[in-house]
């Protein structure tokens, strides 16, 4: 039987072990909830010296420091405890029995990104300004700034703003009143209208971006701090990103986060790799621990790789769970995270990476009809029609016998 069919346990054995499993971190999961966390831990204290000008706001398993407004931190302490409960829920379906929390986790927003960077620089050592947030394992906080101080966002709507002034004055000076619904006036009036639709439509996709950097960040968090993952271990980078990409909240009404959802941004960046010939070899994608550059773009390479990191994660977690829980448990106990071992150690667990390769493209396919007509959906097809080689002679082989003799 081909390893792309087999069947790692017995349908009913799995069934056994996934119910006390299931249990087990219910039970976890149950103590957590019946016990009030204490606010109090030593990275709330470091946060707190560190940026004592913050205000604290809380919720059932975070403490959140911010200057941003009242309501701008409770919704981000909304987003948060959505992470919590979806984490909890995907552990249980996996088989994962995560450590219970040991007391509110930290996260700290900042309104302005110029105090989020200076905050990052001198404390984590975070140089990165494309970033929107971060997780620093060392403390063990979250890290973020509101979207709409990045300054792309500020740009884009103060040109907005500065147009929608211009066309004001030039119909005031043409003697038009914006508020007519014919004439200059009226043409005045649906340039605004379209300005302002365009101003709410940059706003919308900024806050969606926000939502899915706060979740996305929460999740690294939960992982590590409820030792799925181990601080003292260095992963595969396509692993530790495409756990966390599962769990991007596409805007603040998301709450369905995890493994059984499909995280729509990141398939249609994978799409468009696909699409330009720039999808990630598997064998690549698991062996560096790097972003793989094809020559476009850094930009396009990161969404490249968080994109195929996501969807791929993803698909292992449904149709490999068995062997999916123990890589994840093998890297934590340090057995597989040798850097130089990648694809060995992933070989190991999941056979093949080519035969897997096709298994999970062709699952895609499925999903996504256009991959049949983009340059991997082709050479995918022509591998599953291509006939089986012909073996190449053995020179060092002795000569065959030569035939008896005929009979007159």
């Amino acid at each position: 039987m081909a390893y792309d069919d087999m069947v790692s346990e017995p349908r009913f054995m799995r069934t056994i072990l996934l119910c006390v499993l299931f249990v087990s971190s219910w039970q976890a999961s149950a103590a957590d909830e019946a016990t009030a966390l204490a606010s109090e831990s030593e990275s709330l204290q470091l946060t707190q010296k560190a940026a004592p000008q913050l205000n604290r706001t809380e919720s059932s398993h975070y403490v959140l420091l911010s200057d941003a407004p009242l309501d701008d931190a409770q919704a981000v302490t909304t987003l948060l405890e959505v992470t919590y409960k979806a984490f909890i829920s995907n552990c249980e379906i996996l088989g994962l029995v995560p450590e219970p929390l040991r007391h509110k986790l930290v996260a700290v927003l900042f309104r302005d990104k110029a105090d989020y960077a200076a905050f990052a620089k001198a404390n984590d050592g975070m140089t990165q300004t494309w970033t929107a947030g971060y997780y620093s394992p060392r403390v063990d906080r979250l890290v973020m700034f509101d979207a709409m101080s990045n300054e792309d966002v500020k740009k884009a709507m103060d040109q907005l703003e500065a147009n929608k002034k211009s066309i004001a004055r030039q119909a005031k000076a043409a003697g038009a009143n914006v508020l007519d619904g014919h004439g200059a006036g009226g043409k005045a009036a649906q340039i605004t209208r379209q300005i302002e639709n365009k101003k709410d439509q940059i706003s919308s996709e900024a806050e969606d971006r926000f939502c899915g950097t706060v979740t996305h960040e929460a999740a690294h968090q939960l992982f590590f701090h409820t030792k799925v993952q181990s601080r003292g271990v260095m992963y595969p980078l396509w692993l530790a990103e495409g756990l966390a990409t599962n769990f991007e909240a596409a805007d603040t009404g998301d709450t369905n986060l995890g493994f059984l959802s499909d995280n729509l941004k990141r398939r249609q960046a994978m799409q468009e790799a696909a699409q330009a010939d720039r999808l990630i070899p598997l064998r690549v994608l698991v062996s560096k621990d790097q972003h793989a550059s094809s020559g476009a773009p850094q930009s396009e390479d990161l969404k490249n790789f968080y994109g195929q990191s996501c969807i791929f994660t993803n698909w292992l977690a449904r149709n490999r769970a068995p062997e999916f829980r123990l890589y994840l448990e093998a890297l934590k106990n340090g057995a597989y995270a040798l850097p130089s071992k990648r694809e060995e150690a992933f070989v190991a667990l999941f056979g093949p990476v080519e035969s897997l390769e096709r298994v999970w493209l062709r699952a895609e396919a499925r999903k996504w009809k256009g991959l049949a007509e983009t340059p991997w959906g082709e050479r995918l097809a022509d591998f599953e029609n291509a006939k089986p080689p012909t073996p190449e002679p053995d020179a060092s082989a002795p000569p065959p016998p030569p035939p008896p003799p005929t009979q007159p």
